[in-house]
C-alpha cells in the first residue's frame, strides 16, 4: 500500500503517514508482551492465568525504527518542498 502511494506524485506524505502508522501495532505488541520472555502468570482474587509471551524488545525496536524513518522521510520531503 505504501509503495503504491509513493509512486503517485501527490501522495508522498500520505505514504509517510502509512509508514508511521505501521509502527503502532508493533508498539502494542511490545506493550502486550512487557512481562518478558516465557510463561508469565498473573493472579487475581479468584483465578490465576498463565500465558506464553515473546520478548518485547524486538517489537519495540522495530516500531521505533519505522517511526523514526517516517519522521526522517517527512522532514526530507518538507525540506525538498521548501517548507
Amino acid at each position: 500500500m505504501a509503495a503504491v502511494l509513493l509512486l503517485r506524485k501527490g501522495h508522498r506524505t500520505t505514504a509517510v503517514g502509512a509508514l508511521a502508522g505501521s509502527a503502532w501495532p508493533l508498539f502494542y505488541l511490545a506493550y502486550s508482551n512487557r512481562g518478558g520472555l516465557g510463561t508469565v502468570c498473573r493472579a487475581t482474587a479468584t483465578e490465576t492465568t498463565c500465558t506464553d509471551e515473546f520478548p518485547p524488545l524486538p517489537f519495540l525496536l522495530t516500531g521505533l525504527l519505522l517511526f523514526a524513518a517516517s519522521v526522517l522521510v517527512f522532514h526530507l520531503l518538507a525540506r525538498r518542498r521548501g517548507n
